[in-house]
């Protein structure tokens, strides 16, 4: 069978991250690259063993790509997508899909005119323990799902952000701690739990000399009538954790930096009797419950199972599964949690 041919536009950390994915996908194969600073692009292409282009029409024109992964800097997403897809081009984004619902949705209406695929990439959604986490929820075994929150407490010097020049800007970023970094975990939220109806926040710029937000926090209301809550800083220094918890009243998951850290329910009616206090599980101990998903996939880095899935949806002509709405909830979300935070309103989620 013939080779998926993929192209990457923008040659950065992110693009090569891709290029390198892309070796282990079986039935893939770079073909090219572009970037606006040509060396970069040559750099990339001869490390890889593919063609390079300074531009991205000149990328376009050829006919054996046949998906472009878009990893230039997120304001400029849509510039870079929407010509590809008019091209005849399938396309993969990296997150976020872009900055603003607008541009999320000029991407989606552009892919739906050419009949081509739209991919966002959202890793985690593939890796094992997230999944057993959104299964768990799913099959019922947290009983009424009552809390979902999100804790990103992680730290970026100020060298960080100056390096790139575009790193908490609103016109190239799009926002600051929630949009850049913790938008992989709200992603997760609302995904394990069924989505987001409102959110109410405040944002602050408290220790970086940037633009956008290093600290955000949001009271959410779930679609299914959950509560919940968003915290994101890049302030933690030196850096501590990436943490989901989900609560029900019948078991909890917590998920720290990709580790069960509590996986229990109540798998009988006597299990449930502990008492009118509950009962105070030890976090030192291994999780007490485990769900069956299919485990084969445990330890594969999750952008290379969601590039193997856009080979698959391609040769199968069928979605990715994350496309460009999906890709767009967690945009959303976000863009809400800075409107809250602007006007002191609660911001229904709106597309």
């Amino acid at each position: 069978m013939e080779p998926v041919r993929f192209a990457i536009v923008g040659c950065g950390v992110i693009g090569r991250s891709h290029a390198r994915f892309l070796q282990d996908v079986p039935g893939a194969q770079l073909v090219a690259v572009a970037d606006v600073i040509p060396e970069r692009a040559r750099e990339l292409a001869e490390s890889f063993g593919c063609d390079w282009h300074g531009s991205v029409e000149e990328l376009l024109r050829r006919d054996d790509v046949e998906v472009v992964n878009v990893c230039t800097i997120s304001g400029t997403h849509a510039d870079v997508a929407i010509p590809a897809l008019e091209a005849g081009k399938h396309v993969v984004v990296e997150k976020p899909l872009e900055i603003t619902v607008e541009r999320c949705n000029r991407i989606i209406e552009a892919a739906e005119r050419a009949n081509r695929k739209l991919a966002t990439i959202y890793q985690y959604r593939f890796e094992v323990p997230y999944r057993k986490m959104r299964a768990a929820v799913q099959q019922g075994k947290l009983g009424r799902v009552t809390t979902g929150d999100m804790y990103m407490k992680i730290y970026r010097s100020q060298e960080y952000y100056d390096a790139g020049g575009w790193r908490g800007t609103w016109k190239y970023d799009g926002g600051g701690a929630l949009m850049n970094q913790g938008i992989h975990f709200v992603d997760q939220l609302q995904w394990i739990m069924g989505g987001v109806a409102a959110v109410k926040a405040y944002t602050g710029t408290l220790a970086h000399r940037i633009e956008t937000e290093d600290t955000a926090v949001a009271a959410i209301r779930f679609r299914n009538g959950a509560l919940g809550v968003i915290e994101a800083t890049t302030t933690a220094f030196p850096g501590l954790w990436s943490r989901l918890e989900i609560t029900g009243d019948r078991g909890a998951i917590v998920l720290e930096n990709s580790q069960f850290r509590v996986m229990y329910w109540a798998e009988t009616e006597e299990e449930l009797d502990v008492g009118h206090y509950g009962l105070r599980l030890d976090l030192s101990a291994e999780p007490s419950r485990d769900i069956d998903i299919g485990d084969e996939d445990e330890g594969v880095p999750g952008h290379v199972l969601q590039l193997r899935d856009m080979v698959a949806a391609v040769r199968e002509d069928r979605p990715p599964a994350v496309d460009g709405y999906a890709g767009r909830e967690a945009v959303a979300i976000i863009t809400a949690i800075y409107r809250s935070a602007e006007t002191g309103e609660e911001v229904a989620i709106e597309f």
